[in-house]
C-alpha cells in the first residue's frame, strides 16, 4: 500500500512531494527502495517533504530538517548546522583472546595511547568508531 500511495503521488511528476511516514510498515528492502526514490527525486530538483520519527532516515536523506515536539517547532535549518560537528565519544573494541571488549572514550581521551596500550598487551583492535552528535542526541 505504501508503494502504491507513493506511485500515485508521483504519477503527475510534481515539483513538490509530501509524504507522511513513507517507510512505515516496509521491510528493509522496501525501506531502501523508498529512500533511494527520495534521493533520486532530490537529484531531479524536486522538493520532498516527509514526516517521520525514524531519525536515522532523516540523517541519511535530508538537507534541511524541522524538529516538531508537542506540536511546536523546536529547531529548523540545514542538518549540518543543527548538529554539532564536535566529537561526543569514541568506541574502541578489542579482541583479547576471543573475548570482545568495548570501551567508550570521552572526547578529550588520547585514543592513540589507548590503542598503543592494547596492542602492546597483545590485543587485536577490532574497531575504532568516533561518534558525533545525531538527531537523536539533539
Amino acid at each position: 500500500l505504501q508503494r502504491l500511495g507513493i506511485a500515485q503521488a508521483l504519477v503527475n511528476d510534481p515539483q513538490l512531494v509530501v509524504l507522511d511516514e513513507p517507510m512505515s510498515g516496509l521491510d528493509p528492502l522496501g525501506r531502501k527502495e523508498i529512500r533511494d526514490l527520495i534521493v533520486e527525486l532530490k537529484r531531479e530538483g524536486k522538493t520532498v517533504l516527509f514526516s517521520t520519527h525514524i531519525l536515522s532516515d532523516v540523517e541519511l536523506i535530508c538537507d534541511r530538517v524541522a524538529i516538531v515536539i508537542g506540536g511546536r517547532m523546536r529547531d529548523v535549518g540545514p542538518l549540518k548546522e543543527l548538529l554539532s560537528p564536535r566529537l561526543i565519544d569514541t568506541e574502541v573494541v578489542v579482541d583479547s583472546g576471543g573475548v570482545l571488549a568495548a570501551q567508550r572514550l570521552g572526547p578529550d581521551a588520547d585514543v592513540d595511547a589507548v590503542l598503543r596500550e592494547a596492542l602492546q598487551a597483545g590485543k587485536k583492535i577490532v574497531s575504532v568508531s568516533p561518534r558525533k552528535q545525531s538527531l537523536e542526541d539533539l
